[in-house]
């Protein structure tokens, strides 16, 4: 049985588009990790949440009507099955859905990781979440080189994590198994695959340094950079992880993929910067991108403002 309250808040071609691939997630899920019981709660109204998602406390599925999204999000397929399996993954798994779980960075990691992968075996395509932001032709990308051991975030590890299941060739039937052993670790993941062990174990290696100069470091990376006092960051990448990308560099740019618009950032070889403001900046949030030559492989978040 699937509910849906606020149904009058759209239209019913868009109704029964999300009743059918609502019911074609929930055949698809069980055919592959068994029978769930009771009703799949999705609601459109959804004052109490700013965001999609899946709130665990009243096992809802949200799908409010929020800025720069079409059509609530409901247009994107991978967007609908992603937040589905969240649904009833706990239900159908109780180990991964006490609070200890979900309110670890570990839970977390694992639950968008396999939330993407079920979205990625519906609907076998290069991109996760077409048709979901207006300013946006897609959220991520299934294929990637991310590292998970150097992705800010459960939904950049996750994202990590899943290039890394399919680069491996791991199958549902590996995921069921993992799922019904009842430990929900990483450690526990990456016992289904030797190659997947091997792969996650080599990412674990891989760290990168960050000193700064001129001001006292931030453990959340926050800094007010004062004129004429540039902010200076090294970025020191260790042996393992040049061994695997020797190539190993660092740009900036904002959240959404441009320069910053308030401070210069000044290198000679992509890993020693010096960070200016200027007369017109205001707080900003940057991404310290890594990459190995064009490949991106992580990023790091910082807060800059100015004095």
């Amino acid at each position: 049985m699937i509910g849906i309250h606020g149904a009058q808040l759209v239209s019913g071609e868009q109704l029964q588009r999300l009743r059918q691939r609502a019911q074609r997630a929930v055949e698809f899920f069980e055919e592959n990790f068994g029978p769930v019981s009771g009703p799949l709660k999705i609601d459109l109204e959804a004052q109490e949440t700013l965001s999609t998602g899946y709130n665990a406390e009243t096992a809802t599925i949200c799908f409010p009507e929020v800025r720069n999204l079409i059509d609530r999000g409901l247009d994107s397929v991978d967007v609908v099955d992603h937040e589905i399996f969240h649904a009833l993954v706990a239900r159908r798994f109780p180990s991964t859905g006490g609070p200890e779980v979900l309110n670890s960075s570990e839970g977390q990691l694992l639950h968008e990781s396999l939330a993407d992968y079920f979205a990625y075996k519906m609907n076998p395509d290069p991109h996760f979440g077409e048709n979901f932001r207006k300013d946006k032709e897609f959220l991520r990308s299934y294929h990637n080189d991310l590292t998970v051991s150097l992705s800010p975030g459960s939904h950049a590890q996750g994202n990590a994590l899943t290039a890394h299941l399919l680069r491996e060739q791991v199958e549902l039937p590996q995921i069921r198994q993992f799922l019904q052993a009842g430990d929900f670790r990483l450690a526990a993941l990456q016992q289904v695959s030797p190659g997947l062990k091997q792969a996650l174990a080599r990412d674990a290696s891989f760290a990168v340094e960050q000193r700064v100069r001129q001001y006292p470091p931030s453990a959340l990376n926050r800094y007010r950079i004062q004129p004429g006092r540039p902010l200076e960051v090294d970025f020191q990448p260790n042996a393992a992880l040049l061994e695997a990308h020797p190539n190993f560099r660092v740009d900036w740019s904002t959240m959404e993929g441009v320069p910053s618009r308030h401070y210069i950032m000044e290198s000679q070889d992509g890993r020693h910067f010096q960070i200016e403001s200027t007369p017109q900046s205001r707080p900003e949030k940057l991404l310290a991108r890594y990459y190995d030559g064009p490949r991106l492989i992580g990023s790091q978040p910082y807060y800059l403002s100015s004095a």
